[in-house]
C-alpha cells in the first residue's frame, strides 16, 4: 500500500522510464550531465550504452567548493550543447546539490532553461532535465 500511494523511497522511481523517454528525445549524442547520485546507472542500463552521459555531481557536493571543484564546474558549464539532470529539490540524493549547482553557474553567468519535468506514474514531479544559458 505505501508504495502503490506514495512511491519508492530513496533514488528508485517508475519515474526512469519516462526520464529515458525525455532523454531519448534529444539530439543523437547530446552530452547529459548527471547532477545527482542514482541516475546515471539507471540511465546507462535503459541507453544501452548509447547516451552521452557525464557525471557532474562532485563539484556541487561541498557546502563551501574548493578552487577545484569551481574549475570543475566550469568545465562542465562550457558544454555548450550539454543538457543536465538532476531530481528536483524535494528528491534529491544529495542534500542542496541543486541550489549549490544553481549558485555556481549563476556566478559563471549561466541561467537555467527547462527542458522538460519528469513525473512518476502518480504525476508527482521527480526529474528536471535543463539547459545552462549564458
Amino acid at each position: 500500500f505505501q508504495l502503490a500511494r506514495y512511491g519508492a523511497a530513496g533514488a528508485w522511481t517508475d519515474a526512469s522510464r519516462s526520464l529515458y523517454v525525455g532523454v531519448s528525445k534529444l539530439p543523437a549524442g547530446t552530452p547529459l550531465m548527471v547532477a545527482d547520485w542514482g541516475i546515471n546507472s539507471t540511465l546507462a542500463v535503459m541507453g544501452r550504452g548509447r547516451l552521452n552521459l557525464n557525471v557532474a555531481i562532485d563539484p556541487f557536493k561541498a557546502t563551501v567548493p574548493s578552487n577545484g571543484d569551481r574549475q570543475a564546474a566550469r568545465q562542465f558549464f562550457a558544454r555548450k550543447d550539454a543538457a543536465w539532470v538532476h531530481f528536483i529539490d524535494s528528491r534529491e540524493q544529495f542534500s542542496g546539490i541543486n541550489g549549490r549547482l544553481a549558485r555556481m553557474a549563476a556566478a559563471e553567468g549561466y541561467h537555467k532553461k527547462v527542458i522538460m519535468h519528469i513525473a512518476d506514474s502518480n504525476g508527482r514531479p521527480v526529474f528536471e532535465l535543463f539547459r545552462l544559458l549564458r
